[in-house]
């Protein structure tokens, strides 16, 4: 799985089994979950809102 998503270390996707479509958040947590855990738990939630 990690070579699908050419993840070589901790990562954060979202996946969408049935299109195959993924979106990379992993920058996106690396800058906002220890430093501005409240802006990365909104912002996570939003992103998963509007995956499709």
């Amino acid at each position: 799985m990690a070579e699908q998503f050419e993840a070589t270390g901790t990562a954060l996707f979202l996946y969408n089994p049935k299109t195959g479509k993924k979106k990379d958040l992993t920058d996106f947590a690396f800058m906002n979950a220890k430093s501005k855990p409240e802006e990365f738990k909104k912002g996570l939630i939003n992103e998963i809102k509007n995956f499709k």
